[in-house]
């Protein structure tokens, strides 16, 4: 299985990054049982400032552990959607919708229909 790029916080490498690392757990199976082990492996494939973002809550779970008084650490620690949803909210691109529909207008086809096909459904995902 190829190796995960890792995430910067390049806004269109987003969905790609939780794509491959969603894929990549999925196929560890136990090795990665519980919903922490999970977002900890993902939170390697973090650098520069998500991954300042990462460790500012990863110490915090170091430190007291996933408790009940922390609501946002529990959150982001406790279930996968948790972490996906804080990634994207801080790290989504807020044009993503208007690029996507820029996009389409633009596509054409110019090869096999099965080819425009997967480029349309990819641009409208």
């Amino acid at each position: 299985m190829p190796l995960i790029k890792k995430f910067n916080r390049d806004q269109l490498k987003l969905k790609e990054f939780l794509t491959q690392i969603k894929i990549k757990i999925n196929n560890k199976g136990l090795k990665l049982a519980t919903p922490f082990n999970k977002i900890i492996y993902a939170g390697m494939h973090l650098i520069e400032k998500p991954f300042k973002w990462f460790q500012l809550y990863l110490s915090e779970t170091q430190t007291n552990g996933v408790t009940i008084i922390n609501k946002e650490v529990r959150y982001i620690f406790s279930l996968w959607e948790g972490f996906k949803s804080q990634l994207i909210q801080i790290y989504n691109d807020s044009e993503e919708e208007k690029t996507a529909i820029k996009k389409i207008y633009k596509l054409k086809q110019t090869a096999l229909a099965m080819m425009y096909t997967t480029e349309f459904q990819s641009l409208s995902v």
